[in-house]
Formats: C-alpha cells, structure tokens, sequence
C-alpha cells in the first residue's frame, strides 16, 4: 500500500463519515446502505486505481511529500555526477554565497530526494530534507512489512469466525416448535425474503444472531423454547430484518476492509458508524411491522439483563450489544422517522461511488505556483510599491536535493542570478515551478530575502535575473530602478539562446561589463541594454506586488469567515451538550417505561392464569349442566371430565401462588423507586438550566456581531476595488511587453 493510496482511502473514509453525520437526522437505512456501498469501494480501491485509465490532478508542490516518489537507480554514466562531475562550490564576492551551475549538478537518471516542509506557527519556514532514497525512511518500512502482517492477523481471525458460525450451524438442534416456525414463516414473506431460513437452537448460544452469508440461519440460545410469545415474535423480527437486508454479508465485507485498513484510525470510526446504523435499521424495520416502540425496547432490555454477551463470532451478527444498546433505545423511543424513499437511498450511495471512481482514477502530479498570502498593507503609490507580499519557503535545500534546477542548461558557473538567492533564511515572494522528467523546475521567483532582492523570470524567448544584494529597508518600496542605490551588490543578467549578458553594481559603481563570459568597456550599447532591463524588471516587480497585495487582502477576508466559523462551532458544541443531556434524562425515562413494562407483564401473565381458571370453570359448568337426565354412563363420565377439570384448576391456582405476582410487582416497584427517575431527570434538567445555553449563546451571538464580518469584509473589498487591480495589471502587461521588445532589440544590438 503506496501513499497515495492511503491518501485517496483517507478522502472516501471522511466524505462517507461526513455524509452519515449530516443525514443523522434521516432514516438509518440510508445511512446503511451508505455504509454499505463505502465499504465495497474501499475493498474494490486498490483494483480501480490500477484498471482505470489515470486523469492527472495538479496538486501544490508542499503536498508533495504526501505522494509516492518514483526511484530509479543512477546510470553507470552518471555515477560520479554528485562528485566529480559536479562544478566545484567557491565563494562569491560577498564570501558567503555559494554559487554552483545547478543545472549541470545532477543527471537525468539521478535518484530524486524527497522534500518536506517544516512549518513555524502559520508560515512555512523552510524544508528539510528526509535522505535521498525511499528505503532511508521507517514509514515506508512500516506500510511494506507492518501493515501486511496486521492484515494477515484480522483476515485469519475473520477466517476464524466464519469456521466458528460454520461449525455450530453443523451442531445445533433445528427448532422443533411449529409456533417459531408459523411466525418465521408469516415474518420473512412481509419482509420480502424469499429463501427459507433455518432456525437453531443450541447451548453454545449465549443471544440470538442472525448469520449465514449464502444460507439464512438464525441462532437460538436453548432457553427460547420458553419463551414469552411477545419475546419470540420481537426476536425473530429483529432477525429476519436482518437477512433480509443481507446484513451477514454486508458485515463480512465490512470486516475485510478494516482488515484491508487495520491502521488507519478512520476505519474503526467508520466500523462503529456502521454497526449503529445497521442496528439502528433494523430496529426501523421491527418497528414498521407493526411492533410498538415500548415493547420493542423492553425485550431489548430483557434480553440484555438476562443473557449473556454473544461469543465474538464476527460473521454473526448478534442482537444485543451492550456497547449500542442506549443509542439504539434513544432512536427507538424517539419520535417516529418517516421511512426513506428510494432517492434517500440511492443518492448517497450513488455519491459515494461516484467519488470513489473519481478517487481512483487521480493521479496526483505537481504542477503549480506556490504562493501562500501573508499580511501586507496597501498598495502605495506606483512609484513606490512594497516587495509581493507572499511568503513562500527557501528553495536552498530543495537545490541541494537534486530536483530543483534552473529552467536554463549553460549558466555560468559564477552566475549569482542562477544559483539560489536564499540559501539562508525564508524567502517571501512568489515561486512558480514545473515537472519535467522528475525534477522540479523553477519558472520564476520574485521577492525578498532578509534584505536581498531577487527577480528571476522568463519574458518571451529571454530569461532576465536581478539580484540585489543588501538593498536593506530602504528599498522595501521602491522598484529594481531604484536599488542600485542602496545596494551592497547588484548582479543584472539576461539569456537568450546562447548569448548571456551581465552587469555586476557594487555600492552604486559599475565595476564588471561581460557578454558571452568575456570582459568588455561599459559602453552606449551596454547602458542601452540596462535601461531597457531596468524597465522590465520594474514592471514585473510592480505587477508581482499588486497581485501579491490582492491575495493578502483576499486572505484576510478568509480569516475573518474562519473566525466567524470558529464561533458558530463553539455554538453548535454548546447545544451538542445540552443535547446530551436531554439525552440522559430521555434514558432514564426509558429505563422506567421499562420497569413499568415489566409489571405489565407480570400482570398479563396473572390474567392470562385466571383466564384458564375461568375457562377450567366453565367447563366444570357445562357439564355439571349436562349431567342432568343423563344416565349412570354419562353421570360417570361427567365426573371424570370435572375431575380433570377441578385438577387443572389446582394445578393453576398453584402456579399463580408459585408465580407470586404480588412479590414481583412489589420488587419491581422497588426498582423503579430506587431509580428515582423523578429525582435524576429533575437533577439533570438543574444542570441544563445552570448550565444557561441561551446566555452562553447571546455571550458568542455578541462576539460575532462584534467581529462584524460584513462591515469588515466590505471595507477589505473596497480595499480590493481601490486597487484597481484588473486594469493596472493590463496596463503593466502591455507595459512590460513593450519594454520587453525594447530590451530584445538592445541584446540583438549588441555584437
């Protein structure tokens, strides 16, 4: 399992999470079937990424050390590239910068390093680089030796289970009760299931459970020959939903794909998603055959109180257990939810689907500027505008680790405009960069360093550098025209083709005039060609800092919505715990009605003795009746019929006494005041009050007024309008077109 696996897995693990979480409030079948079709893309991932032809998605450059980098080994040719071939690093005429050809340093074959960001507080500040060679780093080791061995562990442990259901359909009784089967019977044809269902009993069943992937079975514990008729018909409902839905196989397809992704914690969030939701449907289909709610969430309570936890059979599916019992009975006892229509079921599904095709069929590449907005003030005056106001990481390192190189393929070794600017600390400006053969080209770079100043661009067919060493504060406003004033040291260099002019300025003085690498007088021809470079270089800075200006702008406006967000999250977390607490005062409520329940019951059960009894008299009434103007035959069969009659009534009247309802009924309403259901919800709904939701909200409903996200959001767009940043940007394109042409008939001037 590669990265960018893992990364497409992550997406449709939170875009099914998201989705089941926003249709809470929906019938729990459609979050079922949601899950259901999440967990076969999941499994089905790794096959659809390999089958389907790749659509190739640009992504940022600092994503990169999320995505799977391809080696190669090195070519025999280019074996000592990194050593001997390499252009020997020498100091330039400040001593500090290093200047190397960094096209020539490493060869197309070359194992490429990978790269990663560190960050510092909300900025990039640089990267570090983790070793050129994937086998350096544990992660890797981890995902190809780890992760097949835990899944290895979960699949034999599924294998395991399913021998386990297998064995014990092979060993349990069938149920011999012809009620159990009249029920399944009637049961399964409202469901809609059409193959037969086996009923099993057997000792090693500690709950029922619904199993059997191909054949239908359902897992009886011995004791449900004993059963209540209420119990029974709730138990095989529950069920029988249950195959119907194919929940056996739904649950083993779940299974294996958490044994596929054992290591991702978002898998074991989704398992438990599911499991509530497949539960939670099920008890919707009870329900909507016609079992009453209260009924319903007795029996659950019975089962739960009376028998054991289910052995931890995973391809069987048990109907009780405890961890999801309280959501289950909060759902049940709630207010009715309207079954799902078709289209409530097949949208999410149908989403999820397409997206795991979408998901699939990306492959990530790199393709793309990097440009992360800082904070910047207006924009002053033409004039006088600030460096652009990005921030973006040093590219020193990423120099250094082979893959970075200068779009250009004959730079002197001694070219300062060429090598990296930013060798020490973080660069802020603008980075655009391209993929060719596996390195990462830089385009363009355009900004500031400590008190540097870099421009490297392509303008037409002619690449132009100025690197302005030194320029300080002074030169934070003004355009490249105006550093060669304040600057340390200015290197000025343009290419075209094979013909390289360059200018170097120390302290305001030309000291050094070179074309084609060869000394010459700084003569009309070579000023022609610095002004020219002067005015395009001014007009790139100017428009790199209006657009750089306009996304911090645009950026602010983004913090101030976040802020706002953050708030309203704060409101919604506030609720969510009032709503907890609803939440357990409708828990103990619940666990009173069932208590109550229960001494209904109990006393259906005394009614239904009685009713015997009655039935017994009556009999003894009709014929004592008949007994008149029989003869001595009848008169002695008669007798024999009261008899039987008058022993069934002792064997009632005993099993009343034996039941002993009273004492029951007295227990139970000892139970029911011991839970002082009065006394907790009374407790609970002090604490809802102390806790004063609506204060707390009005506090957050204040700061957000406060935030006034609109008035500030207008003013940074009449900001944004005041810069008039469209037309000026034409207006410095056609600008620098211009002098672009100026410039490229001054070089052609020169001979």
């Amino acid at each position: 399992m590669d990265a960018t696996l893992l990364l497409k897995a992550t997406l449709l693990w939170s875009a099914t999470l998201i989705a089941s979480r926003l249709s809470r409030g929906a019938a729990a079948s459609a979050r079922h079937r949601l899950w259901s079709v999440a967990f076969a893309s999941l499994l089905a991932l790794p096959l659809l990424s390999s089958a389907i032809p790749p659509v190739h998605m640009p992504l940022p450059a600092v994503w990169r050390d999320s995505l799977p980098i391809p080696t190669t080994a090195p070519a025999a040719a280019g074996a000592n590239t990194r050593t001997g071939s390499a252009p020997a690093q020498r100091p330039s005429r400040s001593g500090e910068r290093v200047i190397a050809d960094a096209a020539h340093s490493v060869p197309a074959s070359a194992e490429p390093a990978r790269v990663r960001f560190s960050f510092s507080g909300s900025r990039l500040s640089g990267f570090r680089l983790s070793g050129f060679r994937l086998s350096s780093s544990v992660f890797p080791l981890v995902l190809i030796w780890v992760w097949p061995i835990g899944t290895a562990v979960a699949a034999a442990a599924l294998l395991r289970s399913l021998i386990r259901v297998r064995r014990l359909a092979r060993t349990a009784a069938a149920m011999d009760d012809s009620g159990w089967r009249h029920v399944s019977d009637a049961c399964a044809a409202r469901l809609g299931l059409r193959r037969p269902v086996r009923l099993l009993v057997s000792d090693a069943v500690r709950t029922p459970m619904a199993g059997g992937v191909w054949r239908p079975l359902i897992f009886l514990p011995a004791s449900a020959r004993t059963w209540s008729a209420e119990r029974r018909d709730v138990v095989l409902a529950h069920e029988l939903a249950h195959l119907a839905k194919q929940d056996p196989l739904r649950h083993l397809a779940a299974r294996l794909t958490i044994a596929l992704y054992w290591f991702h914690p978002l898998a074991w969030i989704a398992a438990r998603e599911s499991s509530v939701a497949r539960e939670q449907a099920c008890d919707e289909a009870v329900i909507a055959l016609g079992t009453r709610p209260s009924t319903y969430a007795r029996v659950l309570l019975d089962l739960a109180d009376s028998l054991q936890p289910a052995a931890p059979a995973l391809a069987a599916l048990p109907m009780v257990e405890r961890s999801l019992l309280e959501t289950r009975l909060m759902a049940i006892l709630k207010d009715r939810v309207t079954p799902a229509s078709g289209r409530q079921l097949l949208l999410p599904a149908i989403g999820v689907a397409l997206l795991t095709i979408s998901v699939a069929a990306a492959t990530p590449t790199i393709r793309s500027s990097i440009s992360i907005d800082a904070p910047a003030s207006a924009v002053p005056p033409t004039a006088s505008l600030p460096p652009p106001a990005a921030i973006v990481p040093s590219v020193e390192a990423i120099k250094a680790a082979d893959r970075i190189v200068a779009p250009q393929t004959n730079v002197d070794r001694d070219s300062v405009c060429w090598a990296d600017p930013s060798y020490r600390s973080s660069f802020r400006g603008t980075t655009n960069t391209s993929e060719s053969a596996g390195r990462i080209i830089i385009n363009e770079q355009i900004g500031t360093r400590d008190g540097d100043r870099i421009i490297q661009t392509g303008a037409g067919n002619v690449r132009i550098c100025m690197f302005a060493e030194g320029v300080g504060d002074a030169g934070s406003r003004e355009r490249p025209g105006q550093w060669l004033a304040h600057a340390r040291h200015v290197a000025m260099e343009t290419r075209r083709g094979a013909a390289v002019h360059r200018l170097d300025v120390e302290a305001g003085r030309q000291v050094s005039w070179k074309v084609g690498g060869a000394e010459r007088p700084f003569d009309a021809e070579a000023q022609r060609w610095r002004d020219r470079l002067l005015a395009v270089l001014d007009a790139t800075w100017e428009l790199s800092s209006l657009n750089g200006n306009v996304s911090s702008l645009r950026g602010e406006i983004s913090s101030i919505h976040g802020e706002e967000s953050s708030l309203r999250g704060e409101i919604s977390s506030l609720r969510g715990e009032v709503s907890s607490m609803r939440g357990r005062a409708s828990s103990v409520r619940g666990e009173e009605s069932s208590l109550r329940g229960e001494i209904s019951s109990i006393q259906g059960h005394v009614s239904s003795l009685r009713g015997q009894i009655s039935s017994e008299q009556g009999a003894i009434s009709s014929l004592n009746a008949s007994a008149y103007g029989s003869d001595q035959s009848d008169r002695a069969r008669i007798a024999t019929g009261i008899e039987r009659h008058n022993t069934e009534i002792a064997r009632l009247e005993q099993a009343l006494r034996d039941y002993n309802a009273a004492a029951r009924i007295a227990a139970v309403e000892k139970e029911i005041q011991a839970l002082d259901s009065d006394g907790k919800v009374a407790a609970i709904e002090n604490e809802i009050r102390a806790f004063d939701l609506d204060a707390k909200v009005k506090a957050i409903e204040a700061r957000i007024a406060a935030l006034d996200v609109d008035g500030k959001t207008a003013a940074i767009e009449r900001q944004i309008a005041a810069l008039d940043a469209e037309r000026r940007s034409r207006e410095l394109r056609d600008r620098r077109d211009a002098d672009l042409k100026a410039l490229e008939a001054a070089i052609a001037a020169i001979r």
